[in-house]
């Protein structure tokens, strides 16, 4: 097969991941059947050679929407927080780095004794008390949160009944959002 100069000077990726991950950007198959990562490589490379730069840069660019005020808002907050606790982290390795290893080690050991001991009476009182379920009400957003003690979560709108679908949940550190995730890969803050 003769090749032009511009397949021949295109830089693909010789990595598996990157190709499909590519091929994916571009909106073709990331594997046909029975095709190998060379195969796949060298279909990346015919493929990015007959399109134009245009029609790659079109595709490849990442596309931006306009933000609530509300979400730009959580977000600077969220940055503010994250840098000033990362602020007191520096902070308190370099007081624990001006400490003697001799004294650190002492003070890991007692922690590890009374996480023993701690973990061996929550031990013996579980059995005494189970929380099956929880709940939470926003009444401004008219939304309910309900969890139960096998880890499922479930965000209800009171107005239509409906539950929404919910993969993960987590609070972050600062314990004043909580971050879903749901089945459509998308993230709720």
């Amino acid at each position: 097969m003769v090749y032009s100069d511009k397949h021949r000077k295109i830089n693909v990726p010789t990595d598996n991941v990157p190709i499909q991950a590519t091929l994916r950007q571009l909106e073709q198959p990331i594997c046909l059947f029975g095709e190998r990562p060379a195969e796949r490589r060298r279909r990346l490379q015919n493929l990015i050679s007959s399109l134009s730069d245009n029609e790659i840069a079109k595709i490849l660019l990442a596309l931006y929407h306009d933000e609530p005020d509300e979400l730009q808002t959580a977000r600077y907050w969220i940055a503010e927080y994250a840098l000033s606790r990362a602020k007191e982290r520096i902070e308190k390795l370099k007081e624990y780095v001006a400490i003697p290893e001799v004294y650190r080690t002492a003070n890991i050991q007692g922690l590890y004794r009374e996480l023993r001991e701690w973990f061996m009476q929550t031990l013996n009182n579980t059995r005494f008390w189970h929380p099956q379920s929880t709940l939470a009400q926003d009444p401004a957003m008219i939304n309910l949160a309900s969890s139960s003690f096998d880890g499922s979560v479930k965000l209800w709108n009171l107005q239509s009944h409906a539950p929404f679908r919910v993969s993960k949940v987590k609070f972050p550190s600062s314990g004043r959002f909580l971050v879903t995730t749901c089945h459509d890969h998308s993230g709720r803050l």
